[in-house]
């Protein structure tokens, strides 16, 4: 088959505004195969694999046809990061440590010499364009040494940052690695046992935040430029805290899950809980404060998708039905947490692209701008892998997609810079609003916090517009007009912009 490159410009129409985009397809003949494996390399250039029962093939891509090209590389590697446009993968063939280095320019792949990465290494982690790692140098039932080792993929050099000895049983087994983007976080031995300590490139210092009193290894979670530990107590239970340049915070409540879906905001850690409602924990008292107080404990469906959009605000997805989700979004407080709009899908995640948000859903892909509340379907059927991940690279979102000819294809979407599309995220004041009856027969009474003067419009559950409804304070809305089904109605302050967004179901 003829390899082509298909690109479309798409505009889809959702509240009388929409995102424009590009649309392009990678087509690279693999009909029948699987996408397994999808990486962004950086710069507009990936990485992905691609199974046909038979065979595995790997591909690099600089986003054109032309760059793209199989490549051999380490079927169950994964990306630890990037230095100087040179991607690091990570893989382990006979318990030995494997390191490939793919250029972002061209995809040339060299694997990294073995005895570079001698004893036993644990987690791989990039800051400040070296590669850190954990390696044990001496174990025994009686004694531990462990050294944190900084490697320069450049020179091929390795630097010992600090080295640990751990007597007995203490923090005995594997040892774990995260970063904030500034600082790297690890265990060292400190007090009677061990405990989390920050290591700083820029001044090459070792800071220790405190002994805890574990039984096991501490890991370490990096959420949204924050990062917190989890490890089992000495006296029972597990204990999940939040980490700073300086200290460790109070363990957090009990209500808090091992992995956390979080985001780490200047003023709060917003995380869901495990009652699936969504919190907000100050840094130093590690005190929850819900903010979500209007939704019960017993809800049908949990949070996810904590998705930090700026230095101090998330986004998050909650289900609102079999099929829709709504897209909340918080400042780490209760009265700064609301709905932004609704999808009619169920959303699974939210990834950042620039200045929008690709909102993901098990077949479907949306972009969200949340500066006007503005939801744009992306006309294609995604593969529905999870392991074939949505990313962004460069300028571009990738994906696998279904096209109706050649099967799963790499797609991407490159969103227009225009005048009128997205900017700068603001805070969009929330409505006070009920509407009753619902479900209704036709009629629909508003009733207002206020005396706002309102524009209110119609969507169907499929995203599209039907129509702007008149408003009177005294005269219901008529949905008499239309069949039976579920519509969201989008109501807005035309004074102040504040915004509500509710799902409303006619019923004959």
């Amino acid at each position: 088959m003829k390899h082509t490159l298909l690109v479309l410009l798409l505009s889809a129409v959702m509240t009388g505004q929409s995102i424009d985009f590009t649309l392009g397809i990678l087509d690279r003949n693999t009909a029948g195969a699987t996408i397994t494996q999808l990486f962004a390399s950086g710069n507009g250039s990936i990485v992905w694999s691609t199974n046909d029962q038979n065979d595995v093939t790997n591909y690099f891509s600089d986003g054109q046809l032309a760059g793209t090209r199989p490549i051999e590389f380490p079927q169950d590697a994964t990306l630890i990061g990037a230095v100087n446009d040179r991607y690091y993968f990570a893989s382990f063939e006979s318990n030995v440590s494997i390191i490939t280095e793919i250029s972002g320019a061209d995809g040339a792949v060299r694997t990294l010499p073995p005895q570079l990465f001698t004893a036993a290494i644990s987690d791989y982690t990039l800051l400040d364009q070296r590669l850190y790692f954990i390696r044990q140098v001496q174990s025994s039932f009686a004694q531990q040494v462990h050294e944190l080792v900084a490697f320069n993929p450049v020179s091929e050099t390795t630097t010992v940052i600090r080295s640990d000895t751990y007597i007995g049983t203490r923090n005995q087994g594997r040892q774990y690695l995260a970063t904030d983007g500034a600082l790297l976080y690890f265990s060292a031995a400190q007090g009677a046992g061990f405990g989390p300590a920050a290591y700083s490139p820029a001044t090459e210092m070792v800071t220790l935040l405190g002994e805890v009193n574990a039984v096991s290894p501490i890991v370490y979670f990096s959420r949204g430029g924050q990062v917190s530990i989890n490890y089992n107590k000495s006296t029972f239970g597990e204990a999940n805290r939040l980490l700073d340049a300086t200290s460790l915070s109070a363990p957090l409540p009990e209500l808090f899950p091992t992995v956390p879906d979080a985001a780490g905001l200047i003023a709060a850690w917003v995380q869901v809980g495990f009652d699936g409602r969504v919190y907000a924990v100050d840094y130093s008292g590690a005190v929850a404060i819900l903010l979500e107080p209007a939704v019960a404990a017993d809800d049908a469906y949990m949070a996810r998708g904590v998705t930090k959009i700026s230095a101090t605000e998330a986004l998050f997805v909650r289900r609102t039905s079999d099929t829709t989700s709504a897209i909340w979004r918080t400042d780490g407080t209760p009265d700064g947490t609301r709905i932004v709009t609704e999808a009619p899908a169920v959303v699974s995640r939210i990834v950042p692209f620039g200045q929008v948000f690709a909102i993901v859903a098990s077949q479907e892909l949306y972009l969200l701008d949340p500066e006007r509340s503005v939801l744009t379907p992306v006309p294609v059927r995604l593969a529905g892998n999870p392991d074939a991940e949505v990313v962004v690279s460069g300028e571009r979102l990738y994906f696998s997609a279904i096209d109706p000819v050649v099967g799963e294809e790499v797609h991407y979407i490159t969103v227009s810079s225009t005048s009128d599309g997205p900017t700068a995220v603001r805070n969009t004041p929330s409505l006070e609003v009920q509407l009753y009856p619902n479900p209704t027969t036709g009629p629909v009474n508003v009733q207002l916090a206020g005396n706002a003067k309102l524009s209110v419009t119609l969507f169907n559950v499929s995203g599209h517009r039907l129509q702007q409804l008149p408003f009177a304070q005294a005269v219901p809305l008529d949905l008499t007009a239309y069949p039976p089904g579920v519509y969201i109605l989008q109501l807005e302050d035309t004074e102040s912009g504040a915004r509500a967004v509710r799902r409303l179901v006619v019923q004959r």
